[in-house]
């Protein structure tokens, strides 16, 4: 396995002001190149915060989230926009394809904002579709898809720009088990033959037995690491909660 491409530490996430809602209770996580990670609990127990928090796209109360050894909570806002569009890909419950462009156009939006020339984000989001099984769809529009092609294209959008890592939020909640299994088998194929690191929220436990290490969550806290073992905690950084609600 490779290096540490993310790391938290002492990561906590709290809600409200005069009563504290504790989301995450001091996470402290490796996730090294090339793993396959599929973080599990019930609804309200933190693992989409928890992936919101790993890609950038909150910030924590207290801790620090580390992409390839960078404390993103040194970074301005602009710089955090750069390294979400320059090291994170994002693939979610639903697709969020613009309707006005082609398949085609929708894998390359992220790469012409990142300043690639018209010709390379041609290109890699062309090889990106056919790499996926998409080529053929390229001139089509996502309105002429189905719920399961529509949901293969975000993976090809958030994959040409070629992320460090890939994060997906219940990225079969919105497909039958037919087209779920087909995105499941998609990353294996990625993370085995591309070497793709992947952090993905599920549900289901079918799915998630398929990554390499399942990370599960309780009330916020690390409950269970199939990578690495999770020591009891002892309550002296704990902070006073109301139940959380965040999934």
């Amino acid at each position: 396995m490779g290096d540490v491409v993310v790391e938290t530490r002492d990561l906590v996430r709290t809600l409200g002001e005069k009563v504290q809602q504790v989301i995450l209770d001091h996470i402290s996580l490796h996730i090294r190149r090339g793993e396959f990670v599929a973080l599990t609990g019930h609804s309200g127990s933190g693992k989409s915060t928890l992936l919101y928090l790993l890609g950038v796209l909150d910030k924590p109360t207290s801790g620090q989230v580390l992409i390839e050894g960078q404390d993103t909570s040194m970074l301005s806002d602009d710089d955090r926009a750069a390294l979400r569009n320059d090291k994170l890909g994002y693939v979610f419950q639903f697709h969020f394809l613009l309707p006005e462009f082609s398949v085609l156009e929708n894998v390359m939006i992220p790469m012409l904002r990142r300043g690639f020339s018209s010709g390379r984000a041609t290109k890699q989001a062309t090889d990106t579709l056919d790499y996926l099984g998409l080529g053929e769809l390229g001139q089509r529009r996502p309105n002429e898809l189905s719920g399961g092609q529509q949901q293969r294209v975000s993976i090809a959008r958030a994959l040409a720009g070629k992320p460090t890592i890939l994060l997906a939020d219940e990225p079969t909640g919105n497909l039958d088990s037919k087209n779920g299994e087909i995105v499941i088998q998609l990353f294996e194929k990625l993370n085995r033959e591309q070497g793709t690191t992947l952090v993905m929220v599920t549900h289901d436990p079918l799915f998630a037995e398929r990554a390499s290490r399942r990370v599960s969550l309780k009330d916020g806290r690390v409950i269970a690491d199939s990578g690495s073992p999770v020591l009891p905690t002892n309550g002296l950084h704990s902070v006073p909660k109301a139940s959380a609600s965040a999934s």
